[in-house]
């Protein structure tokens, strides 16, 4: 039996797996800069620069009924069992259709209304992202 993420992908992506580098792996794409490449990753105002754009991106690209299903790589150390995506969902119902697959891979089916995008971006929000004992890896 194929999992939703495998339906999803041979319907929309014909197949493509999901690991990194992403953007290179589909030939059509935009990609744009978020972050003041000069800056320090963690500087304040390159944070700030990187969360508007996102945002800016996201809510452009997206409209609140838009399906979407975002896919989270996340190496545990001690830890068997983790919550990633409580802080980036507005209501904790959603949850329930939180999937796990493998080791590390977990999918979250939802719409754009049912998250709180500007949480889930390890890029400016790492203070949510740093989990004792966990490790995200990617986010897709």
């Amino acid at each position: 039996m194929k999992h939703d993420i495998d339906l999803f992908m041979e319907r929309n992506f014909m197949g493509m797996h999901l690991k990194p580098p992403l953007f290179y792996r589909w030939p059509y794409g935009i990609r744009f800069e978020i972050a003041k490449p000069w800056a320090d990753h963690e500087e304040p105002d390159n944070l700030r620069q990187m969360k508007e754009r996102s945002l800016a991106i996201f809510n452009r690209v997206f409209s609140a009924a838009d399906n979407m299903l975002i896919a989270a790589d996340i190496t545990f150390g001690q830890k068997k069992r983790m919550n990633l995506f409580k802080k980036c969902v507005k209501q904790k119902t959603i949850l329930k259709r939180l999937q796990h697959r493998g080791d590390s891979r977990f999918y979250l089916r939802c719409t754009k209304g049912d998250i709180r995008f500007g949480n889930c971006c390890p890029s400016y929000a790492p203070k949510i992202f740093r989990i004792r004992d966990t490790i995200l890896t990617s986010i897709f």
